[in-house]
């Protein structure tokens, strides 16, 4: 322990002299030491992986001399952000055990610059970092550090605010705000894209993505204005969320597209990939459960020297803290939490209840129950919720909706029987179908999903209709 410990210490002394082809080779090796007892990656995705990080090593050996700043943040020390200040890519890594002093990458670490933005004017697509139109700066602004990509029609700025979630007493991730400005002589149609490079969920028996209504097993799109606040990538040790919905400002304008699919297709397609429902988090032969985020802002028509601006949130796992801005609808459950009641339907009757009396003007039928029914307007609660409006934890209501689609699940095991088939090997269906109820029900077991009565019933019928025909 000491000895890496002073290892590391002369890493980062000479870090700024040195190249980065070193310091990339001596990080891989001591988290390979590190991680020998961890299940190994699939040889082809490793291969794979292998080959872009030595192609992407030797083009920026070929440009620049990589230089990488590590943002450390004041007071804890627990939360960590590198950057580079020539491509603009970053990491982010949380202290998971601080006895060891261990921070844990919060996504694809080993290969930084597989995480990028992409610039989208008037039809033409810019990889940032990468292109040559584009100069990339490091700045501080306001106190935080900054990445600007600057060219002549064009000016992207991204802020990273570190920032500490409801139930984390220490820093625990970032805020990060893009400001898009059009330089250019005229109006143009302005948009960003952010690929996220995941990896925490991709073990054999782990679900990819999480969101606040289901597990997310095959590819989703997903719109801003959807239902979904999060989604959730988690490890063994440690997990990362990404904001949909804003959890600080309901008027903050977030992305206006989250695209969930494998890593490779999302890196191949400039700009947006086309949405397969059902898709895996394959690429065969060489990318295999590769998981990856895609966040899509615009494009919006933007006038001359005018600007946008966007946010999202990247954290550790704080389900209480993402949920806190915009309500639940009604008849929506959370996975891992059960949605609180929302405060709307009990501020509206509160001017009412002054000049009767309450207590006598409930009807018996109007007393909510623990599985309130869908209705247009939800039941006044009792007399003493109705005093405390504002109460940050109300009592939690439990609603038994799916949060599992078996058909999709079925359509997957399909999709991928029908592959291995046209690669000349026999994999039955309902094998795969099974296996794959099967690692639902260990997440479930294992306490890291949660599933409600209905999904425990149609994954048993499933299973008999299964039993039945053979």
């Amino acid at each position: 322990m000491l000895r890496r410990c002073f290892g590391l210490s002369l890493l980062l002394i000479f870090f700024p002299f040195a190249g980065c082809q070193s310091f990339m080779e001596l990080a891989r090796a001591m988290e390979e030491k590190e991680n020998e007892d961890a299940q190994p990656p699939s040889k082809l995705k490793q291969n794979e992986r292998e080959r872009q990080i030595e192609s992407a090593r030797q083009n920026e050996s070929v440009r620049h001399a990589d230089s990488r700043r590590d943002v450390n943040v004041p007071d804890d020390g627990y939360f960590r952000l590198i950057l580079n200040e020539k491509t603009g890519s970053f990491s982010l890594y949380f202290l998971s055990d601080p006895e060891k002093v261990r921070y844990e990458p919060l996504f694809n670490s080993s290969d930084p610059s597989a995480s990028y933005l992409t610039a989208y004017v008037d039809g033409q697509v810019y990889h940032l970092g990468n292109s040559k139109q584009f100069k990339t700066r490091f700045e501080r602004i306001g106190g935080a550090p900054a990445i600007v990509y600057e060219s002549s029609f064009l000016i992207v700025t991204q802020i990273f605010t570190p920032i500490k979630t409801l139930s984390s007493p220490v820093a625990n991730g970032v805020m990060i705000s893009y400001t898009i400005e059009n330089t250019a002589t005229q109006r143009s149609s302005i948009g960003l894209r952010m690929l996220l490079d995941t990896e925490l969920g991709e073990g054999r028996k782990q679900v990819p993505f999480i969101t606040n209504t289901q597990i997310v097993s095959s590819e989703l799109l997903l719109e801003g204005s959807s239902e979904e606040r999060f989604w959730v990538s988690r490890g063994k040790t440690t997990a990362l969320m990404g904001s949909i919905v804003s959890p600080v400002d309901a008027e903050e304008k977030g992305p206006d597209i989250v695209h969930m699919a494998n890593w490779k297709r999302l890196n191949d397609t400039p700009w947006r990939l086309r949405y397969l429902k059902g898709r895996s988090f394959n690429n065969l032969p060489s990318s295999i459960r590769d998981s990856a985020v895609c966040y899509f802002f615009g494009p919006a028509m933007v006038d001359r020297n005018n600007t946008i601006s966007y946010t999202i949130y990247l954290t550790t796992e704080d389900i209480a803290w993402y949920n806190m801005t915009a309500p639940l609808p009604v008849g929506t459950a959370t996975m891992m939490n059960p949605p609180a009641p929302s405060a709307k339907p009990a501020a509206a009757p509160a001017p009412v209840s002054a000049a009767p009396a309450p207590a006598a003007a409930q009807p018996p039928s109007q007393v909510p129950s623990p599985l309130p029914a869908p209705a247009p307007v939800p039941a006044p609660v009792p007399e003493p919720a109705q005093q405390t409006t504002a109460v940050v934890v109300p009592a939690p209501v439990y609603i038994d909706n799916t949060t599992i689609d078996i058909a999709l699940i079925e359509a997957e095991a399909r999709a991928e029987a029908g592959h291995y088939y046209r690669e000349g090997i026999h994999e039955d269906v309902n094998t795969l179908f099974l296996l794959k109820l099967q690692d639902i029900l260990d997440q479930f077991v294992d306490g890291h999903i949660l599933l409600n009565e209905q999904d425990l019933i149609n994954i048993e019928g499933a299973i008999e209709k299964l039993r039945v025909r053979n």
